[in-house]
């Protein structure tokens, strides 16, 4: 009597919408029920038999799920391990040539963008190591790009001091041509990175600041000389009308 209860109950389980979370919550809570009960006398062996069919048969989705999950973990821990091994293997053979800094952040890029874009999830602990793993790919990496980019760094800014220095360049017409190679450089001299924007621009703007104002220099050479040649020329237009109008006072005084 005492143990027909969690038998009833089992059954009434069965008879309901299969909720996994709640029978896998229900049906070691009603064996542990059983077992309580059964201490104050055994149940007949047709009721046992009767409650622990009810029992496996309520259990049985939760294994399927749980069987399918763990299958789902393990292929996705061995394609993520595959591809680990893939990255792995492809920065191996990027670290044993001369280095190409833009297929390396390219390379870099893609990993983050296919790890995120992977939705299936290995076990916790195989999930975190593997995540550990490319987390310390992405880590050689980053060390790689950030060296690059202090390298690409130093070469524009010896490019803006080398415009700053054309300021004080007495020959003008040597500064403009060197500061137009220099804006030519900076245009179409392949960057060994990509720098990040704020540092290029901030530096870019050193160097276009210097080379405006050797261009400055010049407009207003030429402005100055403009000027020049217009007052020679006004004062040569009025020598001339000088003499007209003494060659005219001359004839006429002859009249």
């Amino acid at each position: 009597l005492f143990a027909y209860g969690p038998v009833m109950l089992h059954e009434a389980l069965l008879a309901s919408e299969p909720d996994l979370a709640e029978r896998a919550r229900a049906v070691p809570a009603l064996h542990k029920e059983w077992k309580r009960l059964d201490a104050h006398g055994p149940a007949k062996k047709a009721l046992w038999t009767r409650f622990d069919a009810a029992l496996e048969k309520a259990y049985r989705p939760v294994l399927e799920q749980r069987a399918a999950e763990a299958a789902r973990q393990e292929s996705a821990r061995d394609e993520k391990t595959a591809q680990c091994e893939a990255w792995d293997g492809w920065f191996e053979k990027f670290s044993a040539v001369p280095p190409d800094y833009m297929a390396l952040a390219a390379k870099r890029d893609e990993i983050a963008a296919q790890w995120r874009s992977r939705s299936a999830v290995a076990g916790f602990r195989d999930e975190r190591k593997l995540r550990k793993r490319r987390d310390g790919l992405l880590k050689r990496m980053d060390a790689l790009l950030d060296e690059a980019q202090a390298k690409e760094a130093a070469r524009r800014e010896q490019m803006a001091i080398a415009a700053e220095a054309l300021r004080d360049e007495p020959e003008l017409s040597k500064a403009v041509n060197e500061a137009r190679s220099l804006q030519a450089r900076w245009k179409d001299e392949p960057a060994i990175v990509r720098m990040r924007h704020g540092a290029e621009h901030k530096l870019w703007q050193r160097c276009r600041a210097a080379c405006d104002a050797i261009f400055a220099r010049r407009d207003a050479l030429r402005d100055e000389q403009a000027a020049q040649r217009e007052q020679r020329e006004q004062a040569r237009l009025a020598e001339q009308q000088a003499r007209d109008l003494k060659r005219k006072a001359e004839r006429e005084a002859v009249l």
